[in-house]
């Protein structure tokens, strides 16, 4: 697996994962206008968890616009 994170869907901003015993959160340099701003996924703070956060931020996707 890697752990290598996307960048954000919507602006493009650079992601990082933080991490301590407890928890796994990504954060991630949006700019001013992206609908993910405030958005700073949290996960439990043991491997597996690290492992799901990686993967559900570089699996999901862009959504269309209607």
């Amino acid at each position: 697996m890697s752990e290598e994170l996307k960048p954000c869907p919507f602006c493009g901003g650079a992601a990082w994962l933080e991490s301590n015993r407890d928890w796994h959160r990504v954060k991630c340099e949006h700019n001013g206008h992206c609908i993910l701003d405030e958005f700073e996924p949290m996960y439990a703070g043991h491997e597996q968890g690290k492992g799901w956060i990686i993967e559900d931020w570089n699996q999901r996707s862009k959504q269309e616009e209607v």
